[in-house]
């Protein structure tokens, strides 16, 4: 926990200078005192949590961190801190509002993976082991496809938009923590703690809702920054192809596919939607890596 609050509050004082880039006199002595803080306490920040933090706050403040409507047309540059791109739009509020849209549609889209996969997993570490083996077959043979092909398949008989790109996330990324949650739960069911707890007499069901599901946490943790992650770069892509979105709906990908459009004009709106999906994706990598190196518990208390 003493990580914790200098994260956070190095995210929403990067967000704050993001905030004020209207005013730019005052970016100056922000910039200065924002790098002299994190000097200071470098010791204590982790840049993954920071920058994955800073992103968040951008995309919930995104209403306020920019006037603009980003499906807004204007005649002239005056006053848009990156310009407009040839419809006429502000460029920074696109960025902004594509961070929004992609990022609460990847989150959401996760969590939901995240249930199906804990509940598949939870239910195939209670059955006998010839029903893990099929189940794991089905996995294997699930995640052989692309998930690409998928979308391309959902979205030729569903309407394109954010509610059918949530629902092409949880049914195609649940699969990868499926596989974990039932290997965590296999694995705890065989602790010392869930032996005595049968010993006393619980039922399987039992011991899985009162020894097993409580530890899951970690797993299901992983599953859901691996899930944002690829939920993300799935986005990107198919926004980058057309899909997914509805045409002029802000979004990463539809952001960088007009951003490549517009090359010759604006080649620094390609290099900041760029930026924004990789260190995105890095930054969830990251926490994820962190995670990783912390350990899970074999039990709660």
């Amino acid at each position: 926990m003493s990580r914790v609050w200098p994260n956070a509050l190095a995210a929403i004082v990067l967000t704050a200078v993001l905030a004020l880039a209207h005013w730019p006199w005052l970016c100056a002595p922000l910039a200065a005192t924002v790098g002299a803080a994190l000097i200071a306490c470098r010791q204590r920040l982790a840049a993954d949590a920071v920058a994955a933090g800073f992103l968040a706050l951008a995309a919930l403040t995104a209403p306020w961190l920019t006037p603009f409507d980003p499906n807004g047309q204007f005649e002239t540059a005056a006053g848009h801190v990156l310009g407009l791109d040839r419809s006429g739009r502000d460029i920074f509020a696109r960025a902004l509002y594509g961070l929004r849209y992609t990022g609460f549609t990847a989150a959401v889209g996760a969590g939901l993976a995240v249930l199906i996969g804990a509940a598949a997993g939870g239910a195939m570490a209670l059955c006998p082991r010839w029903a893990r083996r099929a189940f794991d077959m089905f996995l294997q043979a699930f995640l052989s496809i692309p998930a690409l092909i998928y979308f391309f398949l959902g979205l030729a008989f569903l309407e394109p938009g954010p509610q059918t790109l949530i629902v092409l996330f949880a049914l195609t990324l649940w699969p990868e923590t499926a596989r974990m949650a039932q290997a965590r739960a296999v694995e705890l069911a065989a602790a010392d703690f869930a032996q005595v707890a049968r010993m006393q007499g619980y039922g399987s069901v039992a011991i899985y809702v009162r020894e097993i599901a409580p530890n899951l946490g970690p797993v299901l943790a992983a599953g859901f920054l691996t899930a944002t992650a690829s939920a993300a770069l799935l986005e990107a892509i198919l926004g980058y192809l057309g899909l997914g979105f509805g045409v002029g709906a802000p979004s990463l990908g539809r952001f960088l596919e007009e951003s490549v459009a517009a090359l010759d004009r604006h080649p620094w709106s390609l290099a900041l939607g760029l930026a924004i999906l990789t260190g995105w994706i890095a930054a969830l990598r990251g926490l994820l890596k962190r995670l990783d190196r912390a350990g899970r518990p074999l039990a709660v208390g």
